[in-house]
């Protein structure tokens, strides 16, 4: 209508009528452009909100990970620690030499959540998370999660726990794993060990199980780098733990 009302004035050369037409046909264009971008604005502020969201679920549970897996290597730390003294001693208690060498080789893995963090990048939307984020290293995060997980496959197939489940006997590492196996917190996440590690069962076998492992010289040589890699994994956990809590207060703020 507007355009067969813009060619009769051209056609009567009413300029000015041809003016007021032409300015209401831009003012129409500038005022569609501008609510398309309103509500793409509004759109992309629902999106980053949702986001943020997600990543502060994602995180609370990952802090809740890291702080149990630290908790947990610290006390893999002490074993290796018990069990380089109790080889030290030849007159060292047998139940005690067994477990702390067994515990020595434990491991526990629950990796980052980054499903969330994915998505935001594959979709491109990096632009709608918050900057305060980015200030405390959202990005680093997520990317040292590999790095993460690469110490933790090296402690997984270190030497050390190769050795000393090659010398312990079947049944004894299942005797250990049945009674003196992890202990949980509160959220259901690994944090150690259960205190009373009753092996009685088995009794009659732990002599001979500490002796091998006395004798063991693979086990002695490789219990020095089992405490680097353990030591590793432990303070990612830490580093984690206070760089989601940093993460988290950021988000929470926006």
């Amino acid at each position: 209508m507007l355009f067969r009302r813009i060619s009769k004035h051209v056609k009567d050369q009413n300029w000015f009528a041809v003016g007021i037409d032409f300015a209401i046909v831009v003012v129409g264009v500038v005022l569609g452009i501008e609510v398309a971008n309103w509500s793409d604005a509004r759109a992309d502020t629902r999106l980053g909100a949702t986001y943020v969201r997600q990543l502060v679920e994602d995180l609370e549970t990952d802090l809740a990970n890291s702080a149990a897996m630290a908790s947990y290597h610290a006390v893999v730390l002490e074993n290796v620690v018990a069990a380089t003294k109790l080889l030290a001693n030849p007159k060292s208690d047998d139940k005690a030499l067994v477990v702390a060498a067994y515990r020595a080789s434990e491991i526990t893995n629950n990796p980052a959540n980054r499903e969330t963090w994915d998505q935001i990048v594959s979709a491109g939307h990096l632009g709608l998370l918050p900057q305060a984020a980015f200030d405390q290293g959202i990005a680093n995060y997520y990317s040292i999660a590999g790095a993460n997980d690469t110490s933790t496959y090296l402690l997984e197939s270190s030497d050390y726990r190769k050795a000393v489940r090659t010398v312990i006997p079947l049944a004894v590492q299942l005797a250990i794993r049945e009674h003196c196996s992890d202990e949980m917190n509160e959220n259901g996440f690994i944090v150690g060990f259960v205190g009373d590690c009753n092996l009685d069962g088995i009794a009659d076998e732990l002599p001979a199980t500490a002796t091998a492992l006395r004798a063991s010289a693979s086990i002695r040589q490789h219990l020095p780098y089992q405490y680097s890699l353990v030591a590793i994994v432990y303070a990612n956990h830490e580093q984690d733990t206070l760089l989601v809590k940093q993460l988290l207060a950021a988000l929470n703020a926006e």
